[in-house]
C-alpha cells in the first residue's frame, strides 16, 4: 500500500496510529481517487464480495495484464501502472472489454 500510495514508512505508521494526522499532497491523492474508483467499478461489475475483494489478486489473462494479477501491476508504484489498471477496470464497468 505504501508503494501503490507513494506513503513513507514513517507517514504509514502515524496514519495508523492517528489518522487525522497526515496530509496527503495532490499526487497521493490522484493516486487514492483511483484506488476507489477501481473498488467502484468493481462493486458494481460483481454481485458478490469475492469477487469484488479478490479481482485485484486474481490473475487475470487478458492481453493487457498477461497472466498477472492487477495488484501486482500497480505494485510497482508507477503511477501509470494505477492509471492503466484503472483504465482495463473501468472498460470492464462500461462493457467495452472483451
Amino acid at each position: 500500500m505504501q508503494r501503490i500510495l507513494r506513503i513513507p514508512r514513517s507517514t504509514f505508521q502515524k496514519y495508523k496510529a492517528n489518522p487525522d494526522t497526515i496530509s496527503m499532497d495532490d499526487d497521493q491523492l490522484e493516486r487514492l481517487s483511483y484506488i476507489a474508483n477501481i473498488h467502484g467499478s468493481l462493486r458494481i461489475i460483481f454481485d458478490n464480495q469475492e469477487n469484488v475483494q479478490g479481482f485485484m489478486s486474481m490473475e487475470n489473462k487478458n492481453a493487457y495484464f498477461e497472466g498477472r494479477a492487477p495488484l501486482s501491476i500497480i505494485s510497482s508504484g508507477k503511477f501509470a501502472d494505477l492509471y492503466e489498471v484503472f483504465c482495463r477496470v473501468d472498460a470492464l464497468r462500461s462493457g467495452q472489454w472483451g
